[in-house]
């Protein structure tokens, strides 16, 4: 008997246990979980340093707009 047709004689009950004995199906299933961690991880971390970076770039320009301000009056920018 070939490997072809000792498969298809193999009865229903024996293709489920080795289906279900199968690993490599869950090595793409734990790869898959742990990028999505890895993606939503790298979200968490942009959004809190963006609020962060917002309020640093607000202050420079306040900074930024006092000095030039400065500048200006005393006939700098003409």
């Amino acid at each position: 008997m070939t490997k072809q047709n000792s498969i298809t004689a193999q009865s229903p009950s024996h293709k489920c246990k080795c289906f279900l004995a199968e690993e490599s199906g869950a090595v793409t299933v734990d790869w898959i979980f742990l990028t999505a961690i890895c993606v939503a991880l790298a979200i968490v971390v942009m959004t809190s340093i963006g609020a962060g970076t917002v309020g640093a770039a607000a202050s420079i320009e306040s900074s930024l707009e006092e000095s030039a301000g400065i500048l200006c009056e005393g006939g700098v920018c003409d």
